[in-house]
């Protein structure tokens, strides 16, 4: 039997369990493919997909999205913030970028590009530190 082989790649934060019964119910389903799974975090998994060593990559959005690619949004998830009473006057449960902009952030990540994340996407832009300053 000849295999086809598809190489997926997963954001490493992700979790893993439903992801892999996913690949699971597709190996059944079509046992003629072999595939390869890799993980990793945003910058290293869109090389990988730039440079052909992955077909697919589960991510959350980064970056602008091109043309070059088929973009498809699986889900949405929200985003959790925890703020200390009394630092913001919320009217409800939600929060925008534009009300945290001007509150110290800390933030816990596992290097530079998150940094970047919340200053260029999310326009956070006031005290951010991360773990790779520690």
């Amino acid at each position: 039997m000849t295999f086809q082989v598809l190489k997926l790649g997963y954001l490493q934060m992700f979790g893993t369990t439903e992801f892999l019964k996913a690949v699971t119910i597709f190996a059944e389903q079509y046992p003629e493919v072999k595939v390869n799974i890799t993980s990793g975090q945003h910058d290293h998994l869109f090389k990988l997909l730039r440079d052909d060593r992955i077909d697919l990559d589960f991510s959350d959005q980064r970056r602008a999205l091109s043309d070059e690619y088929n973009n498809e949004f699986l889900t949405k998830a929200p985003l959790m913030v925890n703020i200390a009473k009394g630092l913001l006057k919320l009217n409800d449960s939600q929060v925008t970028t534009d009300q945290l902009k001007d509150i110290p952030c800390i933030l816990v990540a596992p290097d530079a590009s998150e940094e970047q994340y919340c200053r260029d996407v999310l326009r956070i832009k006031r005290y951010i530190l991360n773990n790779s300053h520690f």
